[in-house]
């Protein structure tokens, strides 16, 4: 069983507090060792687990500070050797300050992107449903939730038939095989009048799309849904007046 460790930003800074301690510490009292210095790449890699740019930077000015600060303390003429060996720290110092200012980009990145999605996601005004390849709701956004009447979360881990009429229920787990054999970003029902069930049973007219997405070797499928009850009333209105005018034009020529 894999286990993930996730450390918040205060135990990063406790953390990388006591690392810096050590460091100098065993640094001043082992003055011939430089790679007890390294010790400062400890401190300036925890700083990936808090968000701002600057605790980096801070992290990685302070770590120089160091180093610079210890090779002036260095007494007597310096072998090459430790001239060398104070530069390579240095080197590290900036290359690790380069990967985790790299790092901390991506990672704001992909949060950005994710809250993005997220939002096109809670605040989109046509319902949303993800099923996973078995037919199961894994997710479904505030619009879908409202418009079936349901609580939220009540949705998920229900197969998305619950969401149909009753008669039609076993033949749609068929057309969804059907649909995963084959899957197509399409509208469901072209040509046809499709209908979905409210929890409490009131079924209304609805259009449905069809997307789907592969994530490793799992299929998952995305409706969205649109409740065209209005619409039908005002086409069926329109109908009607239609309809009457038809008849006030023959009853016009019948007794005209």
């Amino acid at each position: 069983m894999n286990t993930i460790i996730k450390i918040n930003n205060k135990q990063a800074t406790v953390i990388a507090v006591i690392a810096f301690i050590l460091t100098l510490t065993l640094s001043y009292y082992l003055p011939g060792y430089t790679i007890t210095l390294s010790g400062l790449l400890v401190v300036i890699f925890l700083s990936v687990f808090v968000k701002s740019i600057q605790s980096t930077l801070i992290a990685a000015g302070i770590s120089l500070a160091v180093v610079i600060g210890f090779f002036l303390l260095q007494k007597g003429e310096m072998a090459t050797k430790v001239v060398i060996e104070y530069l390579f720290i240095v080197f590290l110092v900036l290359f690790t300050t380069l990967l985790v200012l790299t790092m901390k980009r991506l990672n704001q990145n992909m949060l950005f992107e994710k809250s993005h999605h997220a939002a096109l996601f809670e605040n989109a005004t046509e319902g949303i449903v993800l099923t996973n390849q078995h037919g199961v709701m894994i997710l479904a956004n505030p619009a879908a939730v409202k418009m079936f009447g349901y609580e939220p979360n009540e949705m998920v881990g229900h197969h998305v038939e619950v969401l149909l009429p009753q008669k039609i229920r076993e033949h749609h787990v068929k057309l969804r095989d059907t649909f995963y054999e084959a899957p197509a970003h399409r509208a469901m029902g072209s040509g046809r009048d499709l209908y979905a069930q409210k929890k409490d049973g009131q079924k209304f007219p609805v259009e449905v799309s069809l997307s789907y997405y592969y994530r490793g070797e799992q299929r998952f499928v995305i409706a969205f849904i649109v409740d065209i009850t209005q619409r039908k009333l005002i086409e069926e209105s329109m109908r009607l007046q239609q309809q009457d005018k038809r008849g006030r034009k023959k009853s016009q020529r019948y007794f005209g």
